[in-house]
Formats: C-alpha cells, structure tokens, sequence
C-alpha cells in the first residue's frame, strides 16, 4: 500500500459541471476526478466516491462511473481493498484519505447542512466537490473552505 501523500491537512477543491448538466457530464466529471487522482499514483482503497443523493435518486450509484474504474459500496466485502461509491449516510462512521462528494442538492438547509458536514468530513487528506458554481455560491461555508485552499 503506497502512502505519496500527507494528512497533514484535507484539500478541498470543486470540480464544476454546468448547471444543465446531463448526468452523462456529471459521471464524465466523476470518472475524471478519480482518474487525476489515480494519475498521481494514489491506490483505489483510498478513494470514496460519495452522493448526497439517496440510492434511489443517484445516477451515481445506478450507473456507476465507467471509465475501467470498479467500485463497491462500502458494505461490500472487498470494500476495504477497493474504491467505494455510496451514499454519505451509508458512508458514515467510515472515511478514505481522498473523497470525490457529488450529486450535491441543498434541500431542506438544516438537512443539508447536517448532511454535508458528515460528507466533508469522511476525507482525511483531499476532497473534491463536483458540482455547479452556483452549489457553492449557495453555500457560504462550502465557498469559504473551497476558497481557503486555493489561496
């Protein structure tokens, strides 16, 4: 198991999709994400891809995101040595040192807040948010972690 990288703070980083995006952009920019950070030499059983959508609503989840990349669902029993693709509430407890979070809806706001914190929070080292521009003009706390990294 190769470790190329520090946990000595999470990056945060958007990937943006437009905000007509068809879901065929969404899982393009998904499986680009994963593939960047397989690029940098970064093993599977290090990144969680992550929906705030339920399993029934996710594309994510009901497609998957092709590219050659398998994933599981983190109850799967290769979970541990594979990368993971499920929803931020079956995710919970657990976390990965890389997180691609995507399929991000405010909804209700005390929902939404509850719930993203649980997602953010599942990454050690990096996370990527794919999502519109207007997603994080929405949320001022998620703007403000973006910006903050990019400085």
């Amino acid at each position: 198991m190769r470790r190329p990288w520090s946990a000595k703070k999470t990056l945060m980083r958007a990937a943006y999709v437009s905000s007509s995006a068809p879901k065929k952009e969404l899982l393009q920019t998904v499986r680009d994400e994963v593939s960047a950070l397989v690029v940098q030499r970064i093993d599977p059983e290090d990144i969680a891809v992550l929906t705030l959508a339920g399993q029934q609503k996710s594309v994510l989840l009901q497609e998957g995101i092709g590219g050659g990349h398998r994933l599981v669902r983190a109850d799967d029993q290769e979970a541990p040595k594979s990368m993971v693709a499920d929803t931020f509430l079956r995710f919970k407890g657990l976390d990965r040192p890389f997180v691609i979070l995507t399929e991000v809806s405010r909804g209700s706001i005390s929902q939404y807040e509850k719930r993203m914190h649980i997602a953010i929070t599942r990454a050690m080292v990096g996370l990527t948010v794919v999502c519109t521009s207007q997603a994080v003009a929405d949320d001022p706390r998620l703007a403000a972690l973006i910006e903050s990294d990019v400085q």
